[in-house]
């Protein structure tokens, strides 16, 4: 990738190069180092290390953020102070603990009748006066959800041809926490 353009960019690329090699697709932590690259290009255009101040100024809460994404946002961070600690380049790695601890989910088990309710809810989606298609895909999307346990991202990555209707299969892209990328 081309668009890194901060004096910690070989670095970045070079912690790019190691996940990809690795077989990881990295493309939400990519994005994530994009952005920080684009401020420390702006704020710090000189740098050539990661200070404490860059990678503290990043940890910050945004309005609205969850803690979830904050964590999603400063890994690759921190994941990049510690590949450039590696190769011999000064970099201060954000300490484990922030921004807290990541919220963990109790799954809630629906009823016949909640189940119902959804599909006849997602059945009555009407056509949109601004084109598309969204009363045909989102009770499909919601069926794939239900009947082949999938999780919303993974419904969502679903290309046209992961379906084989011939086969009776289904590619699925696995999500897993802390996991950037596709499984095929």
């Amino acid at each position: 990738m081309s668009g890194f353009v901060s004096g910690l960019a070989p670095h970045v690329q070079g912690l790019l190069e190691l996940k990809h090699a690795m077989g990881l697709p990295y493309e939400t932590s990519e994005r994530h180092l994009l952005a920080f690259d684009t401020i420390c290009s702006l704020r710090y255009p000189t740098q050539t290390t990661l200070s404490k101040a860059m990678a503290m100024q990043w940890v910050v809460k945004r309005p609205n953020e969850h803690v979830n994404g904050q964590i999603r946002r400063i890994t690759p961070i921190r994941q990049l102070a510690k590949y450039m600690a590696s190769v011999g380049a000064e970099a201060y790695v954000i300490p484990k603990g922030i921004p807290g601890r990541q919220v963990h989910y109790r799954p809630h088990i629906f009823s016949h009748r909640e189940l119902r309710a959804l599909f006849d809810a997602a059945d009555a989606i009407l056509v949109s006066p601004f084109g598309g298609q969204r009363q045909l895909i989102i009770p499909v999307m919601f069926r794939m959800l239900y009947c082949l346990g999938l999780r919303p991202g993974e419904a969502r990555k679903l290309h046209r041809n992961d379906v084989d209707m011939a086969h009776g299969s289904v590619l699925i892209r696995v999500y897993c926490p802390g996991f950037d990328g596709d499984i095929e």
